[in-house]
């Protein structure tokens, strides 16, 4: 992966560091998936209320992936998300406060992105059976 001294694996590894204290990072289910038609791969990090993420990594050398991440995730990434994150920085309106629509996503060659959604009203118990079904699924 390439990118500018700004993109340098130090700055990269800051940034990473401090998202990982996000509680759902520490405490949230984990859901992952790999799209073999645009070569991404993607994981959701979600704990019950608190802000949901969605890492996407565009492994294709050179082409640009269109994905809808709501439909690769079978709905569990809402269809407005917020920017967070992207590595190696891109020339791109980045700010986190637009909406940013999950159907329809360019995701950069050789990129990692991170989205975020506001937390969801999911009842604890949902939350823990839906954990418990994918660990039965595994």
């Amino acid at each position: 992966l390439g990118g500018e001294s700004k993109d340098s694996l130090l700055n990269v590894f800051r940034r990473l560091s401090k998202l990982r204290r996000q509680e759902s990072f520490q405490f949230g289910l984990l859901e992952s998936g790999y799209d073999i038609k645009t070569n991404t791969f993607w994981f959701i990090r979600e704990a019950s209320g608190h802000r949901g993420y969605v890492i996407v990594f565009n492994l294709h050398q050179s082409e640009q992936a269109h994905i809808s991440l709501h439909d690769l995730t079978k709905h569990d990434v809402p269809s407005h998300i917020h920017y967070e994150y992207q590595w190696p920085q891109a020339p791109l309106s980045t700010s986190n406060k637009a909406h940013i629509d999950s159907d329809n996503l360019f995701i950069h060659p050789r990129s990692i992105n991170i989205f975020w959604w506001m937390p969801k009203l999911v009842k604890p118990n949902i939350l823990f059976k839906t954990a418990k079904e994918h660990t039965h699924n595994q």
